[in-house]
């Protein structure tokens, strides 16, 4: 028998406050009309702010949202070619400061990318850069406005796009004017204190993603070791047929091969402890598919997104979020038909993949294009295993200088750890990478070490540069019948424990209806909680949603939410009017009868 509710309104206005923690923060950009939109973990809009402008001027496509997320880069354009690039700060809402660039008809470096690393780690300065076809100019201002640092050339034809502020480093790649397809870019260091521009190999594109707090560093590249099917691609561009990995004092290596399909982007996701793709495919119609990959290039799942144009990829601690127009998300979810606007969804990844479509937790309002920009975990999680990458083909950042044969060595990688084999025991560890350099110590079977040099090959071996924390030095990995030195990635942890007990749901209750106007406020909406009775040893429930047909009676799944609470929040009008049922499955457990309940006008 159905039963009425009748709430109360001020509890429907203040029960869902206490639904969730909140797990991050996210920023989001509308270039129409320079709103930035502030939402957490939950949907929840905390904030709202319009960036300041002048008249006469548009506002960029672009912003750069400060690692802290307290304050906004941007640059206004002139309808003259004037460029004055601004720093707002998003907390007390004033402005930091404004820099106007000296050359009308310039370009700027955010035009071509904008992460939140050209901040430095405080947000107390900032790298910009901008150019005309005849010089470019590389600065870091700090937030009055003055130059702490620049650097200039002329008759380069390209600009420094600034990618990570790094203590004293700027990291930048080197980007063409130009217009033109480039299997890969230079990239340079500017050390601000000396003031020299180096060349190195860390972002040879300005698609690469950041894990700032290890510095690792991913991209997709041609690597020719590789097939390379660029000339099937029909104008698209070369074949991107490889995931690169730049370590810290390490060369870059594939960590992950696709000789078959075009890598168009790579991302950490789930606390950088995963890799999310966007695959295209060179022989078929399907573009943009969700692939998800270990740091060792094991594929873990494909998710059901595919030919859907993502504006924005953001990885979050459980998981990742992304932003795209509504018009491309009502295939996945149909009551966005007819928004005409933008949304964010949030996907978890660290329990399902397969068929894994996440939730819509905000909408923008009809006719804006609201856009992810930023987002910041909350909680405080473990580094991710900086030790997991494993490097696919043959990398050889020191090859031998002749053909002679050299000791076996395993694939230790510099910031990876090592462990001597029981063949090992008494391995010397030496001054240099010669079996002429003095003994430091002798190292006993089992001992664990941290990589932090080589290869360097000599004498018939291939060295590695060990420590234990107290003493450093070289140790051969090995000869040609033994190995010496193994990868170390730790023991495995025991099984979480699993119940089989099932959950007793609490609220809402079979049969209840439910009326749009108890699950909003002022035209906007609140989310109904769900809520169940904690379960022993219960690691991670999942809330199970489908939708049914009141005549047939069949239902149909249309979402999963996964929390290590016993509540969880749902907007209804994500999924519009209609007969609903719900239960909750324990991890690795039991799961609870079903709950019918009707959302009604």
């Amino acid at each position: 028998m159905r039963r009425l509710i009748l709430f109360i309104l001020i509890l429907f206005i203040w029960y869902p406050v206490k639904a969730q923690t909140e797990t991050w923060f996210a920023w989001t950009y509308d270039d129409l009309n320079g709103e930035m939109i502030q939402l957490d973990s939950t949907g929840f809009t905390r904030k709202s702010v319009i960036l300041p402008t002048i008249s006469g001027y548009t506002y960029p496509y672009n912003v750069a949202v400060a690692p802290q997320g307290d304050r906004v880069g941007y640059t206004l354009s002139g309808n003259t070619g004037d460029l004055i690039f601004t720093v707002f700060d998003l907390v007390s809402n004033v402005n930091l400061m404004s820099y106007r660039v000296p050359l009308s008809g310039a370009s700027d470096s955010l035009t071509y990318a904008a992460p939140s690393e050209i901040f430095s780690q405080d947000g107390s300065q900032v790298a910009f850069a901008y150019a005309t076809p005849t010089e470019w100019t590389l600065l870091v201002l700090d937030m009055s406005g003055q130059i702490i640092q620049q650097t200039s050339r002329a008759n380069t034809s390209e600009i420094p796009v600034p990618m990570w502020f790094d203590g004293n480093i700027v990291h930048v790649v080197m980007m063409p004017l130009a217009a033109g397809g480039f299997a890969s870019l230079s990239s340079a260091q500017w050390d601000i204190t000396t003031n020299t521009l180096q060349p190195t190999d860390r972002f040879p594109t300005i698609m690469a993603d950041l894990e700032p707090r290890t510095g690792e560093i991913i991209y997709p590249m041609l690597d020719t070791q590789f097939r390379d099917r660029s000339a099937d691609m029909f104008g698209m561009g070369f074949h991107q047929n490889s995931v690169q990995v730049a370590l810290p004092n390490s060369v870059p290596f594939p960590f992950y091969v696709d000789e078959n399909n075009n890598i168009d982007s790579a991302y950490f996701i789930q606390n950088g402890e995963r890799i999310l793709l966007q695959v295209t495919q060179i022989d078929g119609d399907s573009y943009g598919a969700l692939t998800i990959i270990e740091r060792d290039g094991v594929y873990a799942g494909l998710l059901p997104y595919e030919n859907l144009w993502i504006d924005k990829i953001i990885g979050v601690g459980d998981g990742f979020i992304f932003s795209a127009a509504t018009t491309e998300l009502e295939r996945f979810f149909p009551t966005l038909r007819g928004v005409n606007s933008t949304a964010v969804v949030y996907v978890p990844t660290t329990t399902q993949i397969q068929g894994n479509i996440g939730q819509v937790i905000f909408t923008g309002i009809s006719g804006t294009t609201a856009r992810l920009v930023w987002a910041q975990d909350l909680v405080n999680r473990p580094l991710p295993n900086t030790a997991a990458w494993r490097p696919v083909g043959i990398v050889s950042p020191n090859p031998p200088s002749n053909n002679v044969s050299v000791g076996m060595s395993d694939q230790l990688m510099i910031g990876g750890m090592a462990r001597v084999t029981l063949e090992g025991d008494g391995l010397n560890l030496r001054t240099s990478p010669s079996i002429n350099a003095p003994a430091v110590t002798q190292l006993n079977a089992l001992d664990i070490l941290n990589v932090i040099g080589g290869p360097q090959t000599a004498d018939g071996f291939v060295w590695w540069q060990v420590s234990d924390g107290n003493v450093s030095g070289w140790a051969a990995g090995g000869d040609l019948s033994e190995l010496w030195l193994e990868v170390y990635t730790g023991g495995t942890l025991p099984p979480p424990m699993t119940s089989t007990d099932y959950p007793a749901l609490t609220s809402p209750q079979d049969g209840d209806a439910i009326y749009a106007f108890q699950v909003s406020f002022n035209g906007q909406p609140l989310p109904l909680l769900f809520q169940w009775q904690a379960v022993p040893n219960a690691l991670e429930y999942v809330l199970e949603f489908e939708q049914c047909d009141a005549t047939t009676g069949t239902c149909t799944p249309i979402m999963a939410f996964y929390t290590p609470l016993t509540e969880y929040s749902v907007n209804l009008f994500d999924f519009g009017y209609g007969l609903y049922r719900w239960r909750v499955v324990v991890t690795g457990g039991g799961a609870s009868e079903w709950r019918y309940f009707t959302f009604e006008q």
